[in-house]
């Protein structure tokens, strides 16, 4: 029997992840990167935050990483994602979605077109990555997927987010399908659903609610980048080989607690 702290590392593991130019993105890869993954971070190129990132986990942390650029919700470019990590690292271990958006609108207001741009990189996106990679690991009878979802997909709120709301329990349901289907193949698929944490998306909030949120978080704050990072570490390496189809909630104990919104 190896030693427990074995089971933590992700040592030569090739992990895709969607987002990962951005916001809590950037906290994943360098976790992932810490402990010892090839990444392919996957980004929409703006502003060069895609190469700036790209240089800068080399520079800290002497991994193999590559970049890049795709819209997840274009399917062309998501076939080319999969076949540029393939052709550079050989195979992929491990699939992190985690790229998403959100459009603050209340529900009677929100275009059609707002809600279709949510829904295709949200939720569409998701399936779309996890298809192509999915057929790769079937194809090698092993792989992980992590699917990053929201406390939104388990509770409604007044402040308006239907799309992004509906996203995320679409997501949620696609985790847990994809569970089943793909069990056999020796593919693990769970989610995260995350609260708020200091970044991104949820800076309007927490800027604006903080003092509600924490109020309402029974650990009495709101999460923070280690939160994030370890959990993201444990569901995608063997600390979690015994774990499919579950959606994980990081929230400091806020969905447990009635009226917290």
């Amino acid at each position: 029997m190896g030693k427990v702290s074995d089971l933590f590392s992700l040592k030569d593991k090739v992990v895709i992840i969607t987002g990962g130019a951005a916001g809590i993105g950037i906290w994943m890869v360098e976790a992932l990167a810490d402990m010892g993954a090839k990444i392919v971070a996957v980004g929409r190129g703006k502003h060069g935050s895609l190469e700036e990132l790209i240089n800068k986990i080399k520079q800290e942390y002497n991994v193999d990483i590559i970049g890049v650029k795709c819209d997840v919700g274009i399917e062309d470019e998501v076939k080319n994602l999969v076949k540029t990590a393939i052709e550079t690292f050989d195979h992929v271990d491990i699939l992190i979605n985690n790229a998403g958006i959100t459009w603050g609108s209340p529900s009677e207001k929100m275009n059609l077109s707002d809600w279709d741009k949510v829904i295709k990189t949200n939720l569409t996106g998701a399936f779309l990555v996890s298809r192509e990679v999915g057929a790769h690991m079937i194809e090698r009878k092993s792989g992980v997927i992590l699917n990053i979802s929201s406390v939104w997909s388990l509770f409604g709120a007044e402040w308006g987010a239907v799309g992004y709301a509906c996203s995320k329990a679409g997501l949620n349901g696609l985790t847990r399908q994809l569970a089943i289907e793909w069990a056999k193949h020796n593919i693990r698929v769970n989610a995260l659903a995350l609260s708020f944490f200091p970044s991104g998306m949820s800076n309007f909030f927490i800027d604006n609610f903080g003092k509600v949120l924490k109020k309402g978080t029974p650990l009495k704050r709101i999460g923070e980048k280690e939160d994030i990072q370890g959990m993201v570490i444990a569901m995608v390496s063997d600390c979690s080989r015994y774990v499919t189809g579950q959606v994980v909630v990081i929230d400091g104990g806020m969905t447990t607690k009635m009226g917290v919104l």
